[in-house]
């Protein structure tokens, strides 16, 4: 049973009074409810100080006459997160970017409910404390102590996700007309929350070609197509997703736009990868002639005629990856059609499976370019242009795959002494 009293908010048992700002503008500070000796008011304690404490308050601000902020003005955590997801700045932005919005704001709105799925929001949901207090009230001990909560509660990554998504709604907020919260304020500003570390996987060139013949095999050649362009041009899915049919090429390089920066960039198709895309071109016509649709993608589900959306490729993707590795798909065909379990284990050892490739994402393929255009000898710049890759990002990468590679400093070196015999010739 929850017990409510005047501006005092209950943390797994432990009062604290939270003011409201216009309660705070009368000079009251939030604070926990203790004895000096660090021992926490008892309800009854609790009660006593609140009912003492309203008091104080209405004879500060000249009375018992009411005085509520006007219902226009916003104070609590959850009507920011509100205001702010579904405001212009936000509504602007990418699909995948609102969605990563929404879901913090109701990582500091309501409880989780242990349910995974679009379920998890059906249905009466419980609030967070967090949420229903003022902004006024958020200071860095209690957004420090929110994080805590939600990386045992959620996981690190949704804390994170959650306290950001806080921040941003913040600074939106100090220049918002009805908030107008000071932005030099922010609690987040100089915190720093401790990060997972990104999973950091190369595709071996083994491992890219199993994944391409699964593909084939499974009738499934649009991802093959797919992990090429992953693999070669090192985008991220949902640009690849979008390859055109006809066109995309300027001064005989691959043009693509890059969805998450807006940034055009300019490719090379390798041999290999322009032979590929031929045939691609040719099974997107033939499939859209079968399948009675119309569309300029490239990449086009073999089911529908129609492009991926990422959700389906992704399961697909997964059934690829252990065909890859085990032949199961395959074996499932060859025993329908009635074929001897000695002939199945011999067609099976000459797919060179590849075991490893059972724990390779699509993301993976990203990476994989990055460490093979370093090994192909690209600065890192160079490799930037080309995956759409921070610096950051492409020195982590680098570091986690080339850090220990003698033969690579053998070559720079000797190619340092070449330089400088070369400059004193």
């Amino acid at each position: 049973m929850e017990v409510k009293l005047s501006y005092v908010l209950w943390r797994d048992g432990r009062p604290r009074f939270v003011p409201p700002g216009h309660v705070g503008k009368l000079g009251f500070k939030g604070h926990d409810l203790k004895h000096p000796g660090g021992t926490w008011f008892s309800l009854d304690e609790t009660k006593a100080w609140a009912d003492a404490n309203l008091e104080k308050i209405k004879a500060a601000r000249g009375g018992d006459r009411a005085a509520k902020m006007p219902r226009t003005v916003r104070h609590t955590v959850a009507e920011l997160m509100s205001d702010w997801v579904n405001s212009k700045r936000v509504l602007k932005l990418s699909k995948d970017t609102q969605k990563s919005y929404r879901l913090g704001a109701e990582a500091c709105t309501f409880k989780p409910t242990g349910i995974k799925g679009p379920k998890a929001r059906l249905g009466p949901r419980e609030r967070e404390p967090f949420g229903m207090s003022p902004v006024a009230s958020v200071d860095k001990p209690a957004l420090r102590a929110f994080f805590e909560y939600l990386e045992d509660a959620r996981s690190l990554d949704m804390a994170r996700l959650a306290v950001n998504s806080f921040s941003t709604a913040y600074n939106w907020a100090s220049e918002d007309l009805r908030w107008k919260l000071p932005r030099h304020l922010n609690p987040r500003t100089g915190m720093l929350f401790e990060a997972t570390e990104g999973r950091i996987s190369v595709i071996e060139p083994k491992e890219f070609k199993a994944l391409v013949e699964a593909a084939d095999r499974m009738g499934r050649p649009s991802i093959g197509d797919c992990i090429y362009l992953g693999f070669y041009l090192g985008q991220r899915l949902s640009d690849r997703l979008k390859v055109g049919h006809d066109g995309g090429y300027e001064d005989g390089r691959r043009k693509l736009r890059q969805g998450k920066t807006d940034a055009v960039v300019r490719i090379f198709e390798v041999p290999a990868l322009k032979a590929r895309l031929a045939e691609a071109r040719q099974r997107a016509r033939e499939l859209m002639l079968k399948r009675g649709t119309r569309t300029s993608g490239l990449i086009l589900n073999e089911t529908t005629g129609k492009r991926w959306d990422r959700t389906t490729y992704r399961h697909v993707f997964a059934e690829i990856r252990a065909e890859a590795a085990t032949g199961k798909w395959s074996k499932a065909q060859w025993r329908k059609a009635g074929m001897s379990e000695e002939t199945i284990a011999e067609k099976l050892a000459e797919l060179n499976l590849m075991p490893k490739v059972a724990k390779r994402t699509d993301q993976d393929l990203r990476d994989t370019c990055v460490t093979l255009l370093a090994r192909a000898g690209a600065h890192i710049h160079t490799i930037c242009d080309v995956t759409g890759h921070s610096y950051k990002s492409v020195a982590l990468i680098l570091k986690h795959y080339l850090g220990n590679d003698p033969a690579s400093a053998d070559v720079a070196l000797g190619n340092m002494a070449a330089l400088v015999e070369a400059e004193l010739a």
